[in-house]
């Protein structure tokens, strides 16, 4: 886990500038320092969820949907936030089991409650 650490880059995004954009691939993990990111889907003023200090997103499209299944954006301040490029997320992986997990863990969680909004949004 030490190696991945040199390699993570730091990224400062401004409010309201797009992160990641539904639809389009991501290639790094996301982890926030400082600040708040919200996730949005559908809704352009009103988002499904907010991220913020030790937090962390993209893991859902590393580990295998590949392109972004939200549009998540800086909140109304700056967020400052730590990269981790596809190729170093998968040896994080590798090198750490629990951490594999733990991801793993999440992503299927989040990905969960993605089909159980888009459920209810195809019943409305």
């Amino acid at each position: 886990m030490l190696h991945a650490t040199h390699q993570i880059k730091r990224q400062r995004y401004s409010p309201g500038e797009a992160i990641i954009r539904r639809g389009e691939p991501v290639n790094h993990f996301f982890m926030i320092g400082s600040g708040q990111a919200e996730v949005m889907d559908g809704h352009p003023t009103q988002p499904i969820a907010r991220l913020s200090g030790n937090q962390f997103f993209g893991e859902v499209e590393l580990l295998g949907a590949s392109t972004a299944m939200a549009t998540v954006r800086a909140g109304q301040t700056p967020v400052e936030l730590g990269l981790l490029s596809r190729e170093e997320f998968h040896a994080l992986m590798q090198d750490s089991p629990a951490t594999a997990a733990l991801l793993r863990d999440v992503a299927a969680a989040r990905m969960q409650e993605n089909l159980a909004r888009d459920h209810v949004e195809a019943v409305r």
